[in-house]
């Protein structure tokens, strides 16, 4: 009787063994694919990238040309990663800030980035914009391209107490206050 309640115990550890082992097996093919999502160490991970590009929320907000320059407004939304450059597409041409004169926006901010008419084979239409992250990690163009209009089109009213679409607070301050 003592030997059925041994082979007993021994069933169940064998089982027991048998299930850390196939765990493990699976843990291996598994874990690769964890790691690459949630990241390791210091690189983020592709989620924590994504997010951080989703957070600062930069979008081209206006486009206006003339005889010599292109102005691109960018505004930044929230977001405390750092940015290492911006990115414009326009139909015809990708340019980066450093082709251009402008600065980054800082956090909820906006800047003016404004690049040589020469730059371009024709006219644009249109331009979104994007940032690059200072970990080399290139956004999304996700935004919804902003139609570049000739200079002195506002098709708004600046001092109206009103701000207007178009209408920010650099191009009109009066309006756009906090």
């Amino acid at each position: 009787m003592e030997k059925e309640g041994l082979s007993g115990i021994i069933t169940v550890i064998l089982i027991i063994l048998i299930s850390i082992i196939g765990i493990s097996i699976i843990w291996l093919f598994v874990q690769p694919a964890i790691v690459d999502i949630l990241g390791k160490g210091g690189d983020g991970g592709e989620y924590n990238r994504f997010v951080s590009c989703t957070d600062l929320n930069l979008e081209a907000e206006s486009c206006f040309y003339n005889e010599t320059d292109v102005e691109v407004l960018v505004s930044r939304g929230p977001g405390s990663q750092a940015i290492d450059n911006l990115v414009f597409q326009f139909p015809d041409n990708v340019f980066s800030l450093n082709q251009g004169e402008g600065s980054i926006p800082g956090e909820f901010g906006s800047s003016s980035v404004r690049f040589s008419i020469s730059l371009f084979s024709i006219i644009p239409e249109n331009v979104k914009a994007t940032a690059i992250l200072d970990s080399g990690q290139a956004c999304q163009f996700d935004d919804l391209p902003v139609r570049c209009e000739p200079e002195g089109t506002l098709s708004f009213e600046c001092g109206n107490g009103i701000c207007e679409p178009g209408e920010n607070e650099l191009t009109c301050p009066q309006d756009c206050q906090g």
